[in-house]
């Protein structure tokens, strides 16, 4: 029996066949350079002996590395994959892989018992790619870089959600509408369109939540169907939202105009003074309160004051603005006349709201044909018109900033809130 060793380790033993050869098959298990010898113990008829060292030369075995070709869509993620092998087709576990997309290394993997190596890719950007792998080799297997695979990335896909909502006139509203991908994850960047009954109210842009908002000020009152669209770019493929509903209400409340003078009787060339008062008596606030006055072009203008608001005498328009509840402004208006006859302060009132009070209000002023300059104080109360003050303002200037004591300001709101009414 002759026993085998390589580097001073026993790996077998054979027999001595009738040509005096002993044979041992060994499987090599590293790669390199090692001394080889052989040892007959000796028998009962020979001596013992030691062969002269020989080297056992063992060279690396060759590997081959297969990628295969990948798809998706953006946003999404595939496997980039490697298939490991040696030159005799054995699978090889526990080998690093190098992956590199577009010749750039993007991440590595480690073989598992199929001899496959994986890394997750994420699709950010919708095009053809290559990658490949590499094996470095180690101390028993060579190095090999697997042929190029494709990696398609196609548009993603998208998911619009809206939800239902409500408001009330003219007030705004927040549209908004979530977008995601094929995967679930938001998606920022995305132009989303808003509809209302098939009309396009605004857009808004997807944040880092997917989320697209835009203020819509309701302008009319129902019940709508709502939805919102996101079109097809170079990255997504568009969609269509699910319908929502809208429902917008009109508040009510109740805004009361009313109209009073200083005097119902003059004389030609006399002054009155108008004083045009709205007051909000509802429970909601008002807003967008527009008073129209008409008044007899036949009047010359004096002066005017106001307590809230913009007045334009040319078109008698006085913009309020909004009132809260329990608010009342006032508009003093001086004119005079040259010319007799019966004169008219007429006006009427426009809220976004439903106004459940008095819209207009006029009060009439008689202007007797006479030399004299003075006014009559006598009060003459004709067909329905309102309550009058006998008061007079008789330092007003155009620009709207009058000289107007302060007890004259307060009694005259006094009168008006109270309805007082004297003869």
């Amino acid at each position: 029996m002759v026993k085998f060793y390589i580097n001073g380790v026993n790996v077998g033993n054979g027999t001595t066949n009738g040509l005096g050869v002993a044979y041992y098959t060994y499987k090599v298990v590293s790669a390199g350079n090692f001394d080889y010898v052989a040892v007959f113990d000796g028998s009962a008829d020979y001596n013992g002996n030691t062969s002269n060292l020989a080297v056992a030369s063992f060279s690396k075995l060759g590997t081959v590395l297969n990628v295969t070709n990948v798809s998706g869509k953006k946003g999404g993620n595939v496997n980039l994959s490697a298939s490991l092998k040696d030159e005799n087709g054995n699978l090889l576990a526990g080998k690093f892989v190098k992956f590199y997309v577009n010749g750039v290394y993007y991440g590595s993997g480690t073989t598992d018992a199929s001899g496959v190596a994986r890394v997750s890719y994420s699709l950010g950007v919708v095009g053809s790619f290559t990658y490949y792998a590499v094996f470095d080799g180690e101390t028993n297997y060579m190095q090999v870089t697997s042929s190029n695979a494709s990696v398609s990335v196609g548009k993603g896909d998208l998911s619009v959600v809206v939800v239902d909502v409500s408001g009330k006139f003219n007030i705004s509203v927040v549209l908004n509408a979530t977008v995601k991908n094929q995967e679930g994850d938001p998606v920022s960047g995305v132009l989303v369109k808003f509809y209302i009954n098939g009309v396009n109210v605004g857009n808004g842009t997807t944040n880092a939540l997917g989320v697209a908002y835009y203020n819509y000020k309701i302008v009319n009152i129902g019940s709508f169907n709502y939805y919102a669209v996101v079109n097809t770019n170079y990255d997504y493929t568009g969609n269509i939202s699910n319908i929502a509903n809208c429902l917008f209400i009109r508040l009510n409340t109740t805004v009361i105009i009313n109209i009073v003078a200083n005097t119902s009787v003059i004389y030609k060339g006399g002054k009155v003074t108008f004083i045009i008062s709205v007051t909000n008596f509802g429970l909601n606030n008002a807003s967008n309160v527009i008073v129209h006055n008409i008044l007899n072009s036949k009047w010359i203008l004096n002066g005017f004051y106001i307590s809230k608001g913009h007045f334009n005498f040319n078109n008698g328009i006085w913009n309020v603005g909004n009132l809260t509840v329990r608010e009342s402004a006032l508009l003093f208006i001086n004119v005079s006349v040259n010319k007799g006859g019966l004169f008219y302060d007429f006006a009427y009132i426009s809220i976004s709201e439903f106004n459940k009070g008095l819209n207009y209000s006029y009060f009439k002023v008689l202007v007797k044909n006479s030399t004299s300059n003075n006014n009559s104080n006598k009060s003459i109360d004709s067909k329905g018109t309102n309550h009058y003050l006998n008061i007079n303002i008789s330092k007003m200037k155009n620009t709207g900033v009058p000289f107007l004591p302060i007890f004259l300001l307060l009694f005259s709101c006094f009168a008006i809130f109270r309805g007082t009414k004297r003869n």
